[in-house]
């Protein structure tokens, strides 16, 4: 298995054909078809069902695109982090229950940064969970009413 082949086949799922992903990958017909039958014959799954009105996922598939969803989310990851020329956001998480103050106070401080050096994210949870993400080192600030 091939990430490329996992690129291509979420393209074809998002198109809905065959066809259509072809022409989007800047690939001939064929050889994107034959990548795919490649790779369900790898796997020892059919992936595709394929009809004149374009293709579906089998049940199979549908499992099969869970997982590589992840791996193709990952790769992403990967290159934005360590590819040449990428700008590095320096990340701050917060985990909260949630509060309407909790929100505002954030959004505040976000205008009060230079927004495009930092990747936010404001986790919404139940006490215990915040806990967890601050051993866990997913959050660096917590806030829990009691």
């Amino acid at each position: 298995m091939r990430i490329q082949q996992l690129k291509y086949l979420e393209t074809i799922v998002k198109t809905g054909s065959i066809n259509e992903a072809a022409k989007e990958l800047y690939l001939t017909q064929p050889s994107l078809s034959n990548a795919i039958k490649d790779l369900e014959n790898e796997m020892g799954i059919q992936i595709l069902l394929r009809s004149k009105l374009g293709v579906t996922l089998t049940d199979d598939g549908r499992e099969f695109m869970i997982y590589a969803r992840q791996v193709l989310d990952q790769v992403q990851l990967l290159q934005g982090r360590y590819e040449k020329g990428t700008v590095q956001k320096q990340a701050f998480s917060v985990s909260a229950q949630h509060y309407a103050f909790v929100v505002h106070a954030f959004v505040e401080l976000i205008k009060t940064v230079k927004a495009d050096e930092y990747q936010f994210t404001l986790r919404e949870t139940e006490t215990e969970n915040i806990l967890k993400d601050l051993s866990s080192f997913k959050s660096e600030i917590g806030r829990q009413i009691l």
